[in-house]
């Protein structure tokens, strides 16, 4: 029975040193696990170091393309 692959959860740098004696990092999922029943249950965890997005001011396409295929679809 195949099982869907568990979603990874990213949490501080800082709370994963601080979990880091109930862990440990499994290479094959690129991520830290439970010590011993971390192949099968418990969270997947990796370090959140994701950059953040800034504020775009700029001129939003999608918005154009978002009206032109809302008033396309009215017309058909």
């Amino acid at each position: 029975m195949q099982r869907a692959p568990r979603p990874r959860h990213y949490i501080s740098p800082g709370l994963l040193t601080v979990m880091r004696p109930f862990l440990r990092y499994s290479y094959s999922r690129g991520a830290y696990v439970l010590r011993i029943v971390g192949e099968r249950w418990g969270p997947v965890l990796r370090p959140d170091q994701r950059r953040h997005q800034l504020e775009h001011d700029g001129h939003d396409r999608r918005g154009q393309a978002m009206e032109a295929a809302s008033s396309l679809s009215r017309t058909i």
